[in-house]
């Protein structure tokens, strides 16, 4: 499909059909507050999900670690077993 002016979806400044003056624009330039709020809260939940990642990450490493330990004294076992 080849799309002409009369065929075009999006106009310079936004959606289907806005003006460059419409609702939407106005109310996102009065709603920065809020946005600053959010991009806040946005920061404080990265921080936490990066905690949560190292936390996560420590214990995975703390059980491998005691895995393989105990993998080594049962492989220890076994080899004095089959040695004698």
């Amino acid at each position: 499909m080849v799309k002409t002016k009369s065929t075009k979806v999006c106009t310079a400044e936004g959606g289907p059909g806005e003006s460059p003056k419409s609702p939407r624009k106005e109310q996102h330039e009065e709603s920065s507050v809020p946005a600053d709020m959010v991009l806040a809260a946005l920061e404080t939940l990265r921080r936490e999900v990066a905690q949560n990642k190292k936390e996560i990450c420590a214990t995975i490493d703390s059980r491998i670690e005691t895995v393989t330990e105990n993998l080594k004294k049962e492989f220890s076992i076994m080899k004095g077993d089959t040695q004698t």
